[in-house]
């Protein structure tokens, strides 16, 4: 069964790449690492075509929602 999401939280400078057989399927590939911005991780999925999310905009967006859960205010995401 292919994956539809795949998670990674390994440092971004341990060069960590996956079989390729688990790309295929385009899964959607999150890597927590925001440094480097761009991972071996994140490089092999893009070859692959398959949907990435980069670890800083994750912490941004993470920081978004938190803001506005913590203030109910609308998070100022443009600064």
């Amino acid at each position: 069964h292919p994956f539809a999401v795949i998670v990674s939280t390994i440092p971004g400078d341990a060069n960590f790449c996956l079989p390729d057989a688990l790309l295929r399927a385009k899964p959607v590939v999150l890597d927590a690492a925001y440094k480097p911005a761009e991972t071996a991780l994140l490089r092999q999925a893009r070859q692959a075509n398959a949907p990435v999310a980069q670890g800083a905009t994750m912490l941004l967006e993470q920081g978004i929602a938190q803001f506005e859960k913590w203030t109910s205010l609308p998070a100022p995401a443009d600064v």
